[in-house]
Parts: structure tokens; C-alpha cells; sequence
């Protein structure tokens, strides 16, 4: 075989290598030698996720954190597409930590070694499953310390997964409570202005220093339809200087 990389050649293109699923044999064998930490064992591993690579985000985020769940969407995109089973893995580990503020130290303390996280993972794989994809996805992160921006890089894949599956996530903020009719009423003029091709998820939130009216977020648009806009506008308009 060909002679091995030294460790910080083989991490540095870590985030790119999601690209295929190692089999579950492998697993035990990768971990082995993350906790016997031989050198050799550890560029294999990295080199291993170094495969075809499937479809890309329509949008793509430069950040670092958008570089890992770029590399996570074309690795749940490619052979058979396991786009939905891996992003209900993430909102699931994202809830867990949220639910634990001991996984959640676990997880983004840089304090706890990277061997104790990828036992943590395990763990958690087996009390609620994760597809191989998301369980390498997680390990990586932990290997190359940056476990700290799991949660970033879980918004990141969401955003990549709702435009995948034309989803718009609406926030409608009223001065007091919307009845049913009412929210029935915007929701159907946001499906109207977002076209029928598109899901929308809409939350619904009381603001009463909006005095009245509604202040419609809709992806990355705000449409401001409050009272309180009007008397902002009204008195910019008073205050302006008589031309």
C-alpha cells in the first residue's frame, strides 16, 4: 500500500470525506485505532471516507460549519438517498442535547477528550439509532475538534434540507392571538405569494407592543404590516424637513 500521511495531513481533508458510508465492520476497527492512537490506523480511516460523493446543496454555505454539512448532504445524497433518515438524526441529537445538559457538555467542551465523545456517540447511536452516515458525520467532528459546532452545523443542514424540499419556514407575529380563521386567512395568502410548489411551516407568535397588526417573516423576507410600523413611518414622515 502507499506509505501513510503524517496525522495532520490526514485530518485536514477529514470534513470532505463523507463521501461513502463505512460498513459497520469498519467501525470497530477505526475506533480501535483512534484509542490505540496509531498513526498509521488513523490516516487509513481518513483516507477511507474519501469516496463518490453524491448531490450538492442548491445553496451552499462558505462557512466552516456549512463545509461539514455540505460534506454530510452529498454523502445522505449519494448511492440510495438517505436525505430524510439523516436529517431526523440530527434534529434528534440536536433534542438530546438539548434535553441533557450533560451530553451537551460532553459534546462541546474541549476539556473532554475526542476518544470519550466518539464513545458518547456510540452510545447514543444505540439508545436512538443513527444511519451510519450521520454516526461518521458525528465522529469526524469529534476527531478533528470541532465538536463545538455541531449545533451550528446542524442549522446549516436543515437550511440545505427544507430549500432540498422547497420548504419555507414563516414566523407571523400579531399584537394578540390569531383565531383559526385568521391564521387560516394568511397562511393562504403566504401559499399564494410562495407558489403552490412550496411547503410552508408556519409559526404563529404574540407580540403586544406591535399594537396591532402582523409582521410576516417568510424565509429570509420580513414584511412589516403592524401598527407600530405605521406610526414609526408616520412620524419619520412629521418629523422629515418641508422640502
Amino acid at each position: 500500500g502507499s506509505p501513510s500521511r503524517p496525522l495532520a495531513q490526514a485530518r485536514r481533508p477529514c470534513f470532505r470525506g463523507l463521501g461513502s458510508v463505512v460498513p459497520p465492520g469498519k467501525h470497530i476497527g477505526m475506533i480501535s485505532a483512534l484509542r490505540t492512537g496509531l498513526r498509521t490506523q488513523r490516516a487509513v480511516s481518513a483516507r477511507h471516507f474519501a469516496a463518490a460523493a453524491g448531490r450538492k446543496p442548491k445553496s451552499v454555505d462558505g462557512t466552516l460549519e456549512g463545509r461539514y454539512a455540505t460534506a454530510l448532504f452529498s454523502a445522505a445524497t449519494s448511492g440510495k438517498d438517505n436525505l430524510k433518515a439523516v436529517y431526523g438524526d440530527l434534529q434528534n441529537f440536536r433534542t438530546a442535547m438539548h434535553e441533557s445538559n450533560e451530553f451537551k457538555l460532553a459534546m462541546e467542551s474541549p476539556g473532554v477528550d475526542y476518544k470519550i465523545k466518539i464513545q458518547v456517540i456510540d452510545d447514543v447511536t444505540k439508545k436512538i439509532g443513527l444511519s451510519p452516515e450521520s454516526q461518521n458525520f458525528f465522529k469526524i467532528l469529534c476527531e478533528n475538534k470541532r465538536s463545538f459546532m455541531i449545533e451550528k452545523c446542524i442549522d446549516v443542514f436543515e437550511s440545505y434540507y427544507r430549500d432540498e424540499m422547497g420548504q419555507i419556514v414563516c414566523r407571523v407575529t400579531s399584537a394578540a392571538e390569531l383565531a383559526s380563521p385568521q391564521k387560516d386567512k394568511v397562511k393562504t395568502a403566504l401559499q399564494t405569494r410562495a407558489g403552490a410548489d412550496k411547503q410552508l411551516i408556519v409559526d404563529y407568535d404574540v407580540n403586544p407592543s406591535l399594537l396591532g397588526g402582523i409582521v410576516v417573516k417568510m424565509g429570509d423576507k420580513v414584511f412589516d404590516f403592524s401598527v407600530n410600523a405605521k406610526l414609526e413611518r408616520l412620524q419619520s414622515t412629521l418629523l422629515a424637513p418641508i422640502a
